[in-house]
């Protein structure tokens, strides 16, 4: 039986999979004189915190705040137009009113989960209770000390726990820390055959597995 249900963030409560575009575009502004890179390399980082972002790019420490600066700080208005998947608000106010401890686990910093406010809506945000970012692990997803921590916090055993992700990051992670994973197929944006317990269509079809009505 779940008492917690746990949200990864990007591809899973927000429709932010503009951010490798935007990162495509800022990496070959920066670096005109590089081999020019394919659109699906840049898909890694969508599900990356911005260390691992700057490493697999190979961004200088000279370089990272004008790399941001282009990738994020000249999109403001893009970045605005990023919302929460249809049916999540609804989902998440329903699960609370349920009963269940809300988490999420994200490769966010925390200054990047703030942002979420805005992208989701107060009265949703604030229906979390645990929110683990990378900047408080030493190793993020997909080792499994996200999970651990968050089980730790709560004094709630793993086998009580449902995680909710989109990518194979978040399956990987579920796995090392045997915890059930469920795949938000809303979000998905690599067709990868990942290991699930459920795949969800839908937001709602969280609440079909949890047997609410």
């Amino acid at each position: 039986m779940y008492k917690a249900i746990v949200f990864d963030c990007d591809g899973t409560l927000v429709n932010s999979s503009v951010m490798i575009e935007l990162i495509y575009h800022g990496y070959h502004k920066l670096y005109p004189k590089r081999e020019k890179l394919p659109y699906e390399h840049f898909i890694q980082c969508y599900f990356s915190t911005a260390d691992e972002i700057h490493q697999y790019l190979h961004i200088e420490d000279k370089n990272k705040a004008k790399f941001h600066q282009y990738c994020f700080g000249e999109h403001e208005k893009t970045l605005k137009n990023v919302k929460a998947f249809d049916g999540i608000s609804e989902t998440i106010h329903i699960l609370k009113k349920h009963g269940y401890i809300l988490g999420v686990n994200t490769s966010r910093r925390r200054d990047g989960w703030e942002e979420v406010e805005s992208q989701i809506g107060n009265s949703t945000f604030l229906q979390f209770e645990y929110i683990i970012t990378s900047d408080i692990l030493k190793h993020p997803k997909p080792n499994p000390e996200s999970l651990y921590t968050f089980c730790d916090i709560t004094k709630i055993t793993m086998n009580n726990v449902l995680y909710i992700g989109d990518s194979k990051v978040d399956a990987d992670c579920a796995a090392a820390a045997n915890c059930d994973f469920a795949l938000a197929n809303w979000g998905v944006v690599q067709n990868l055959d990942l290991p699930a317990k459920y795949i969800l269509d839908t937001p709602y079809d969280v609440l079909k597995i949890l047997n609410i009505k």
